[in-house]
């Protein structure tokens, strides 16, 4: 019976010592998890720390270009007007004459015409 117990309590502090060493490895690995995790960490404050300020300034910059876009489309719809007013005036007070006809796609065959004559047809 004596021998019995003894074998009992070796069997059972060899198992606390095998539980023991896999959580002692299990700890490590923990360890060295933990130690990757703060090190991504870290680095990843480091790179996204001025990118706040990096959104901001684009969206700033963003702005301003919506703004001169806006100021430019005005100026473009002016021009346009403007142009629509000089074509009508010319196209009332020319109404009899023809436009010259336009370049040729083929330009290796066009000839420049001479400069005492009218095209004007």
């Amino acid at each position: 019976m004596f021998y019995i117990v003894i074998a009992l309590n070796l069997l059972i502090s060899l198992l606390c010592l095998f539980v023991a060493f896999r959580v002692w490895r299990l700890r490590q690995t923990l360890s060295r998890v933990a130690d990757a995790l703060i090190s991504a960490e870290l680095e990843t404050h480091a790179i996204l720390q001025p990118a706040p300020h990096s959104i901001i300034k684009g969206q700033r910059g963003t702005s301003a270009l919506r703004r001169q876009y806006r100021s430019l489309m005005n100026q473009v719809k002016q021009v346009q007007q403007i142009l629509a007013i000089v074509s009508l005036v010319l196209g009332v007070g020319h109404r009899g004459c023809r436009r010259a006809p336009p370049f040729p796609k083929n330009r290796t065959n066009y000839r420049l015409p001479a400069v005492g004559k009218q095209h004007w047809r």
